[in-house]
């Protein structure tokens, strides 16, 4: 019994800890190339090398991505999906399913976010765990919040084709995708 509680325990750190990150363009039919550059700033210090962007949830980092060039190759399923969260260090922050949205159509080309910036303000001391513990925490909260902005211009697109063909070649085409932001909300930690 105590092996088999270890074996899961093992099982669920690997899963948890595991990132994004793709290294070929294989797919199954249900999934899509998303591609993006992103920079993460925290009280105006940029913490992109440290950043985890997380996406469609935030409990498991099934889709959760980081990167130290600050660029996104990833697959995510086809249809609906959004930004969930970012973290770095001991701080995180998650954001609403409907704030930042993206729909993914076409699993045969790389779909291309754009440029992601996320601005995160608040105390120095927030503390909080990611994954399933962390969402079962109380603990370290302090006020802030988050400004998020999405850019896609020729010379964005023009970054992301150079990254994307330098990892996986001029094979796949390069598409945008319209990213939606809800100026409504306004995420807060």
């Amino acid at each position: 019994m105590k092996r088999i509680l270890i074996l899961v325990f093992i099982s669920f750190t690997i899963l948890s800890c595991s990132t994004g990150r793709i290294s070929n363009l294989d797919r199954d039919d249900d999934e899509a190339i998303v591609t993006a550059i992103y920079k993460v700033f925290y009280n105006g210090m940029d913490v992109s090398y440290l950043a985890n962007l997380y996406f469609n949830e935030t409990t498991w980092g099934m889709y959760r991505y980081n990167s130290q060039d600050h660029f996104i190759a990833t697959k995510l399923p086809k249809g609906m999906n959004y930004l969930a969260g970012v973290s770095f260090e001991d701080k995180s922050m998650n954001f609403d399913p409907g704030y930042i949205t993206f729909k993914i159509i076409d699993g045969d080309v790389a779909n291309c976010l754009g440029y992601i910036e996320i601005r995160l303000y608040g105390a120095n001391n927030k503390s909080f765990s990611r994954g399933l513990l962390g969402q079962a925490s109380i603990g370290g909260y302090s006020s802030g919040n988050a400004a998020v902005t999405v850019k896609y211009d020729n010379s964005i697109e023009q970054e992301v084709r150079q990254k994307f063909r330098i990892k996986f070649g001029p094979g796949m085409m390069l598409k945008k995708t319209d990213v939606s932001i809800d100026p409504l909300y306004v995420p807060e930690w």
